[in-house]
C-alpha cells in the first residue's frame, strides 16, 4: 500500500471525515445570484456547477433568486436548461432581477417552474420558499399578503412534532424587506431553525430578530475571480456552512450554528418605525382600506367609488363612503396597470395580454383588446380616447366606446411600464429599450426618438412618466440624470446629474416647475421655462436613501411625494417648506392621486389605501 505523504493526509483526512459526517447528515447546495445570460461565462460556470453537484452526492439543491440579469425569457430558459441536468431535486424562488424587469411580468417563472414559492420536507426539515419581489418596479422587497397567509397555513398544517421549519427567499428578513418584521414574527411563531437567502453576493451570517440567517455567495465573486456556491450540512439540530469554489476542495466550515440560536455577536434587525405621524391640526388621515392582497396599482374614481387592482389578479370596486365592496372581476393574473375611469367604464391592462373595459357599476366586461405582451403599464385618457402601450412593441390610440384602435404604431423593442404624457398634440413615452419615443397624437406617426447613449438597458426611461411643459420634455431615468428635450424635435437641451434623481418626477399645476425626487430623499423644483438647467429650490423630505418611482403630485398648492418605506411628505409649493410627513405603512407608496372629494389618496404595496384631507372644522 502506498504511504500517504503529509500533503495527501492534509487533503484526504478532512475529506474522509466529511464523508463520514455526511453519512449521518443531510446536505444541500445553495445556489444564488447566478446572473446568467446566454453565452456568458456565468452560463458556462452554471453547467460546471451542476456537473459538480451531480458528482458529489447532495440530497437536494436550493436556488434563491437572481438567476438572470434582466429577467428575459431567453435568460430564464437558459437557466432552466442548465438546472434540468441536476440528478437531485431542486427548488427555486425568483429574485429582484426576475421580478423587477421581467418581460413576461413573472409569467415565465410560473411556466418554467410552476410558481414562485415552494414547500417540501427533507427528513424533519420543512423548507418553505417564497417570493420577495420587488414587483415590476424599483423598491424594497416585500412579501405579498397572500404569501404571508400561505406561509402561516403551510407551517400550521405541515409541521409535526419534532419537525423544524427552514425559510428560503432572495431577500433576508431585514431592512431590505419592507415587511421583514412579519416574516420574523412568523419564524418566531413556528420556532424556525434558520433562514437562507441571497441578494448580497457574499457568504455572510445575520441575526434576524433571534433567528440565524445565512446569505449564500454569488455564482461569481469578482474579488477573487472565482465561481462557486454554498454548501449546507444539517445534522441533528446543527448547521455547518461551507464555501465551495468550482473545481476546488470545499472550505472549512465558515459558519456552524445551532438551529434557532441567533448569532448573538451580530446586531439584530431593528424594529420598524411606528405607523402614523403628527399632522397639522387642520389635517386628517383616514385608512380607507386594508385589503386581503397586495396592491401594485393606483386608483381611479367615480364619485364615492374607487377602483383598484390586486396581486391576486382582481379588479375591484369599493364604495369608500359606505366602506363596502361592490364587485370583483378576476382577470387571471397580478394587476400592475392602474385602472382608468371614463363615462361609466373602467379600463385596465392585464398581464394575460389584454386590455379590458368593464361596466363601472357591475364589473361586466364590455370589450377586450389582445396585446402582444403582458401589460404592466398605465394608460392615459384624453378627448374620449385611450393612449396606451400594449405591454411592449405596440402603442395605440383606442376609442373608449367600442375598443377599436384609432391608430397603432409598432417600433419599440422593449416593454412599456410608465404612463405616457400628452401635450401640444404629441404623446411621449419610454420603453425598456433605452429609448424615449414621441408620436403625433392624431396620426400615430413617429416624430422622433431619443436614447441616453448607454448600452445597458437597465438605464432605460422605461418606468419614468415624462413631463411636458414649456415646449420641453423632462425625464429622470435610472441613469440618475435629469434631461430636458425639445418637444418638437427631440433635441437634447440640457442634461445634468447634479442631483441623483431616479424615475420619480411631476409637474406644478401652472406648468412652471418640474419636480423630481433624489436618491437621498430630497425634493427639487426645476424651472421648466429656463433654456438651461435652473433649480429653484430643494428640500429634505427626511426619507433617507430612496428609489421609489412613485410620481410626484402637486394639488391645491402642496407637493406630495411618497417613499419606499411608506412615508408621504407634503411640501408647500411656494415656500418649499416641509409641512408634514406621515408613515402610512412599511412598503412603497404606489401612486398619489387627487380624489374627487378634494382629498389626496395613496395606495401602498402592502394593500392599504389612505385618504388625506383638510379638516375644515378644525381649521376654523
Amino acid at each position: 500500500m502506498r504511504r500517504l505523504t503529509g500533503h495527501m493526509k492534509r487533503i484526504l483526512f478532512p475529506a474522509l471525515f466529511f464523508c463520514a459526517f455526511a453519512l449521518f447528515a443531510e446536505q444541500f447546495a445553495l445556489l444564488t445570484d447566478l446572473h446568467v445570460s446566454p453565452g456568458t461565462p456565468n452560463a458556462e460556470a452554471l453547467d460546471k456547477v451542476v456537473a459538480e453537484i451531480n458528482r458529489d452526492g447532495y440530497d437536494f439543491v436550493i436556488v434563491s433568486g437572481d438567476v438572470s440579469n434582466q429577467g428575459t425569457d431567453a435568460e430564464l430558459e437558459t437557466v432552466k436548461k442548465s438546472l434540468s441536468a441536476l440528478r437531485v431535486p431542486y427548488h427555486l424562488v425568483p429574485g429582484n432581477h426576475e421580478t423587477n424587469w421581467s418581460e413576461s411580468a413573472g409569467l415565465t417563472i410560473q411556466k418554467l417552474w410552476g410558481g414562485d414559492r415552494f414547500q417540501f420536507k427533507s427528513g424533519k426539515w420543512l423548507f418553505v420558499g417564497f417570493n420577495t419581489g420587488p414587483y415590476m418596479k424599483m423598491g424594497d422587497g416585500h412579501v405579498k399578503a397572500e404569501d404571508i397567509l400561505w406561509l402561516d397555513r403551510v407551517l400550521h398544517d405541515e409541521l409535526k412534532e419534532g419537525d423544524r421549519a427552514v425559510f428560503v427567499a432572495h431577500y433576508p428578513a431585514n431592512e431590505w424587506l419592507s415587511n421583514g418584521a412579519e416574516i420574523i414574527e412568523l419564524m418566531r411563531k413556528y420556532h424556525a431553525a434558520a433562514m437562507f437567502f441571497g441578494h448580497g453576493h457574499a457568504l455572510r451570517a445575520y441575526n434576524l430578530g433571534g433567528i440565524p440567517g445565512i446569505m449564500g455567495r454569488a455564482l461569481f465573486n469578482p474579488k477573487d475571480r472565482s465561481f462557486g456556491y454554498t454548501v449546507v450540512v444539517m445534522k441533528d439540530d446543527r448547521f455547518h456552512v461551507y464555501e465551495k469554489k468550482l473545481g476546488q476542495a470545499r472550505s472549512d466550515a465558515v459558519y456552524a450554528f445551532q438551529a434557532s440560536e441567533p448569532f448573538s455577536h451580530l446586531p439584530s434587525v431593528p424594529e420598524p418605525a411606528p405607523i402614523g405621524g403628527r399632522l397639522p391640526r387642520a389635517w386628517d388621515a383616514d385608512l380607507i382600506l386594508s385589503a386581503d392582497a397586495s396592491i401594485f396599482t393606483g386608483a381611479a374614481f367615480s364619485g364615492t367609488v374607487f377602483y383598484y387592482g390586486t396581486s391576486t389578479g382582481e379588479l375591484r370596486a369599493f364604495d369608500w363612503l359606505r366602506r363596502r365592496e361592490l364587485w370583483r372581476l378576476d382577470l387571471g393574473g397580478t394587476l400592475y396597470s392602474t385602472p382608468l375611469y371614463h363615462e361609466g367604464r373602467v379600463i385596465v391592462g392585464s398581464i394575460r395580454r389584454e386590455v379590458v373595459c368593464a361596466d363601472a357599476a357591475t364589473g361586466k366586461i364590455l370589450w377586450r383588446i389582445p396585446a402582444p405582451l403582458p401589460l404592466v403599464n398605465d394608460g392615459l385618457i384624453a378627448g374620449g380616447s385611450l393612449y396606451l402601450g400594449l405591454g411592449g412593441r405596440e402603442f395605440c390610440k383606442i376609442d373608449l366606446k367600442n375598443g377599436k384602435k384609432l391608430w397603432s404604431w409598432s417600433g419599440a423593442e422593449g416593454i412599456f411600464q410608465a404612463q405616457p404624457a400628452l401635450g401640444e398634440g404629441k404623446v411621449v413615452f419610454g420603453a425598456w429599450d433605452r429609448r424615449l419615443y414621441c408620436l403625433d397624437a392624431s396620426s400615430g406617426k413617429l416624430l422622433w426618438q431619443w436614447d441616453n447613449g448607454h448600452k445597458q438597458k437597465l438605464y432605460s426611461p422605461g418606468n419614468c412618466v415624462p413631463v411636458i411643459a414649456s415646449g420641453k420634455v423632462f425625464l429622470v431615468a435610472p441613469d440618475r440624470f435629469m434631461t430636458a428635450l425639445d418637444l418638437k424635435t427631440g433635441r437634447q437641451l440640457w442634461r445634468t446629474n447634479r442631483f441623483t434623481v431616479r424615475e420619480s418626477q411631476g409637474i406644478s399645476a401652472d406648468g412652471q416647475r418640474v419636480y423630481a425626487k433624489t436618491m437621498n430623499g430630497r425634493l427639487i423644483a426645476v424651472d421648466s421655462a429656463s433654456p438651461e438647467y435652473r433649480c429653484l429650490w430643494e428640500v429634505d423630505l427626511k426619507f433617507g436613501y430612496e428609489h421609489n418611482p412613485c410620481p410626484i403630485l402637486e394639488h391645491d398648492g402642496i407637493v406630495y411625494a411618497g417613499s419606499r418605506q411608506g412615508v408621504l411628505a407634503a411640501v408647500d409649493s411656494g415656500t418649499a417648506a416641509l409641512l408634514w410627513t406621515y408613515k402610512c405603512g412599511n412598503s412603497s407608496i404606489n401612486k398619489i392621486i387627487a380624489g374627487p372629494d378634494g382629498g389626496v389618496w395613496v395606495t401602498l404595496i402592502e394593500g392599504k389605501v389612505y385618504r388625506f384631507f383638510r379638516n375644515k372644522a378644525a381649521a376654523e
